[in-house]
C-alpha cells in the first residue's frame, strides 16, 4: 500500500513539473525580443573616430527611441515595443565595451542566450570629408525569407542623422520586429505593420545602399506569405 502511495505521489509530482514546464516554455515562447546587442565597432585607432563612434551610438539610441515612440501610436497592442532598447556588450568583471571575437557559432549563441532582436557589430570608416559605420546586422532564426541571417548595412554619422528613421538599420530593425512577432504567432495585421512599414520607409532610401536589395525582397515576400495564411 504503501508503495503504490509512493508511486502515485511520485507520477503527481512528475505531472505537475510537466505542466509547469510546459507552462515556462509558453510563456518565453510568447516573450518577445526586445533587446539590439552591440559589440564595440572596429577601425578605432584614434581619439577622432572614438568621438565619431559615440556619435553613432548616440545616434542608435536616438533612433530606437524615435521609432518605439512612432510605433506607439499605433495602437496599445504595440505598447511593449517600447522596451525595445541598446545593449552596449561589456564584460562580465569590467565596463569595457568589446568587440566580437569569435565563430558564427559564438555569434549565434550570444543571439539565442541573449534573447537579442538583432547583434551589431561593424567597422567606422573614417576620412577627412566625411564618416560613416558599415554595420553587420545578424538576425539569427529572424531571417526569415533572407538569403542569410546577416546583412551588411552603411550608415553615415551626421547630425541629420538624428531626425530621421529613414534609414537601413531601423528598416532592419522593423523587420526583425515582425518576424519576432511572427514566430510569436502574433495576429497578422501585426506582422503586416511592421513589414508594411519597413517597406515604406524604404521607398525613400537609395536602392545602391548595401544590402537593400535583398532585404527589399525578403519584406516583400514576407508581406504576401503572410497575407496568404
Amino acid at each position: 500500500m504503501r508503495k503504490r502511495l509512493s508511486i502515485l505521489l511520485w507520477l503527481g509530482i512528475l505531472l505537475s513539473l510537466g505542466a509547469l514546464v510546459i507552462v515556462l516554455c509558453n510563456a518565453l515562447a510568447d516573450t518577445p525580443r526586445l533587446t539590439i546587442s552591440i559589440f564595440k565597432y572596429g577601425g578605432i585607432t584614434t581619439p577622432k573616430q572614438e568621438k565619431e563612434f559615440g556619435a553613432f551610438k548616440d545616434i542608435i539610441i536616438a533612433k530606437i527611441v524615435k521609432l518605439t515612440q512612432e510605433l506607439e501610436a499605433r495602437g496599445s497592442h504595440f505598447s511593449y515595443v517600447s522596451n525595445l532598447r541598446a545593449n552596449f556588450v561589456h564584460g562580465v568583471t569590467s565596463d569595457e565595451h568589446l568587440p566580437f571575437r569569435g565563430s558564427g557559432q559564438d555569434l549565434y549563441d550570444h543571439w539565442y542566450s541573449s534573447g537579442a532582436l538583432q547583434v551589431m557589430w561593424g567597422r567606422i570608416r573614417s576620412s577627412d570629408s566625411k564618416s560613416s559605420v558599415r554595420s553587420e546586422i545578424f538576425l539569427g532564426d529572424l531571417k526569415g525569407a533572407l538569403d542569410a541571417p546577416s546583412l551588411t548595412l552603411d550608415l553615415p554619422i551626421v547630425d541629420e542623422e538624428f531626425d530621421t528613421t529613414r534609414d537601413s538599420h531601423t528598416i532592419t530593425t522593423l523587420y526583425a520586429l515582425a518576424m519576432d512577432a511572427k514566430k510569436r504567432g502574433r495576429p497578422k495585421d501585426e506582422v503586416l505593420m511592421f513589414l508594411s512599414e519597413a517597406y515604406g520607409r524604404m521607398l525613400d532610401l537609395p536602392q545602391d545602399i548595401p544590402g537593400m536589395k535583398g532585404l527589399q525582397e525578403a519584406i516583400l515576400q514576407s508581406i504576401e506569405q503572410v497575407k496568404k495564411q
